[in-house]
């Protein structure tokens, strides 16, 4: 159930084009949502599930394991405590690296981290 509403939320999201997007939801239920708003709208899904597939072959990570930095490294180098703010910098992190803005690399990550924690 939870995979069927997941699917149905990205099938109505539209967000088959948005790498942040397919990287959250995953090439395997963007596939399924593709072909469940192809049905729906009496479309074929082989071109966009193609181009899903060719966008999740491009991305540079495909998970969060896959960072080259973790919360420990964050609060190391901005000698902070843990916290909510973690969560929301390795967020970050990835958006930048998704977005292709920062380098999966970590001393790319740490100039990044650096100067915005002395902002």
């Amino acid at each position: 159930m939870k995979m069927i509403k997941a699917i149905m939320k990205t099938a109505d999201l539209a967000a088959f084009h948005d790498p942040m997007a397919l990287f959250v939801t995953g090439v395997d239920i963007m596939v399924k949502a593709a072909s469940v708003k192809a049905v729906i709208e009496h479309e074929n899904p082989a071109s966009l599930i193609k181009k899903i597939k060719e966008d999740w072959n491009a991305l540079p990570i495909h998970s969060f394991s896959e960072l080259e930095v973790n919360g420990n490294d964050l609060m190391e180098w901005t000698n902070k405590q843990g916290g909510p703010w973690v969560k929301e910098m390795l967020q970050s992190i990835t958006a930048g690296i998704i977005e292709g803005k920062l380098k999966n690399e970590r001393e790319a990550i740490y100039k990044e981290v650096t100067s915005c924690n002395h902002r």
